[in-house]
């Protein structure tokens, strides 16, 4: 017992000398730069003198208009540092941004452990996420459309249950909206508006999302599910609803539009 306890003692004292020299949380950006709805990738990269431990906890930070969601399982290398042998990890995170201008990330934590060489006792490590600045830009002529996603393919589709037609007051219907779109996840596609006129009362689901890697294919589903209650009887009108984007391969903003419904009531 005393063994363990001194080879831990001086696994954590080694440990300290090294990473004065070595910072043991560092990112990785491959751009700065992205567009309003666009997914930016970052990478954080942790390292450890011995095997990793566990599973590692980042401290996200919660900004205003901001999304940041962590992709897949980290990978596993190594490296040379100075004549010294790393352990790495690597982690994939995507930011998406509705607030156009300079971005700053804060600082924030970073907790993991590692062991000594692959099966020695397990220490905690503590880094520090450094801030980080991004630049998100505004599509051209966007300044007027309140959420906006970039993607260059969005498919939009919906279904009614049961269909729109004549009906009695008290009467329920209920529409599915769904919303399929590449390298966005279903988090940072836009909300299904839920408006409806006097007379129609209008209840709403959580959002069903749903991020999919095939093959380095990053695809994001988000299922909205309104149930609209006819109250009272006259003619009402949902108008038609239009789901615009970005498009950064034609550099052009396209939409999709789902038609009105009428109700006879």
């Amino acid at each position: 017992m005393r063994s363990i306890v001194i080879v831990s003692i001086m696994f954590l004292f080694c440990t300290r000398i090294v990473f004065a020299a070595t910072a043991p949380v560092s990112v990785r950006l491959p751009d700065n730069k992205a567009w309003v709805g666009q997914r930016l990738p970052f990478f954080i990269e942790l390292r450890a003198p011995g095997s990793f431990d566990g599973t590692a906890n980042f401290d996200l930070p919660q900004l205003p208009g901001i999304i940041i969601i962590k992709i897949g399982s980290p990978v596993v290398s190594s490296e040379e540092i100075d004549d010294q042998s790393w352990f790495v990890q690597t982690h994939e995170f995507a930011l998406f941004s509705q607030k156009p201008g300079v971005l700053k990330i804060p600082e924030f934590p970073v907790r993991y452990s590692s062991r000594t060489g692959f099966t020695g006792p397990a220490s905690d490590i503590q880094g520090t996420f450094p801030d980080l600045s991004i630049d998100i830009q505004r599509p051209p002529d966007s300044e007027g459309i309140g959420f906006l996603v970039t993607t260059k393919s969005l498919k939009i589709s919906e279904e009614w249950t049961p269909v729109p037609g004549p009906a009695e007051a008290g009467a329920i219907f209920k529409r599915t909206i769904t919303q399929e779109a590449t390298e966005l996840s279903g988090m940072a596609l836009a909300p299904a508006p839920v408006s409806a006129p006097d007379g129609i009362k209008v209840y709403t689901a959580d959002a069903v999302t749903k991020d999919t890697v095939e093959r380095a294919d990053f695809k994001g589903l988000r299922t909205d599910t309104i149930t609209y209650q006819l109250i009272q009887a006259g003619n009402f009108n949902l108008p038609a609803v239009s789901y615009v984007w970005w498009n950064p391969e034609t550099n052009k903003l396209e939409s999709q539009t789902l038609p009105a419904v009428d109700f006879q009531v």
